[in-house]
């Protein structure tokens, strides 16, 4: 099956809208590949994770923790793309494909001399205000982290 009949199947499952464009592939992630796909009833970006990282142990773990932190920060109000919530669940799986579903937001990466006081302000804000939190009545279970960097990251030549 190929990426667009993959996307098609997510689309028709969840209710989506029909697509209207080719997927378009997004760059800038590391571990995990990221497409736009619009559809007759808005646009979208469904992020496919990687299945090397899905097959560990302590992942999917990892990811409902990741899920419940994201929950309590939107609650709080703190600006950012949330994961959408389909049947009840943020990660989706088809397939045995695991992703997410993210409205698109049309917006861009400011470079260093793009960037202004302001722009410092918002993020501060919103960092104190995440640092303002109380998660003393949210239980995460805490796994002994393992990080393979020789199989995450390319080797780099200096």
């Amino acid at each position: 099956m190929n990426l667009k009949e993959f996307f098609e199947m997510v689309l028709a499952n969840l209710n989506m809208g029909n697509m209207v464009s080719e997927p378009e592939k997004i760059t800038g992630g590391l571990t995990h590949k990221m497409y736009k796909i619009s559809t007759d009833k808005g646009n979208y970006i469904i992020k496919l994770l990687n299945p090397n990282i899905m097959s560990r142990p302590t992942a999917m773990n990892n990811y409902n923790q990741a899920d419940s932190i994201e929950e309590i920060l939107k609650r709080n109000n703190i600006p950012a793309i949330y994961s959408l919530i389909y049947n009840n669940k943020k990660m989706q799986e088809l397939n045995g494909q695991y992703f997410y579903v993210y409205n698109w937001f049309d917006g861009k990466s400011l470079k260093g001399n793009e960037i202004k006081e302001l722009n410092c302000n918002k993020i501060g804000e919103a960092l104190a205000n995440i640092h303002n939190i109380d998660f003393k009545n949210h239980e995460f279970i805490r796994n002994e982290i393992h990080i393979d960097l020789v199989n995450i990251l390319p080797l780099q030549k200096k």
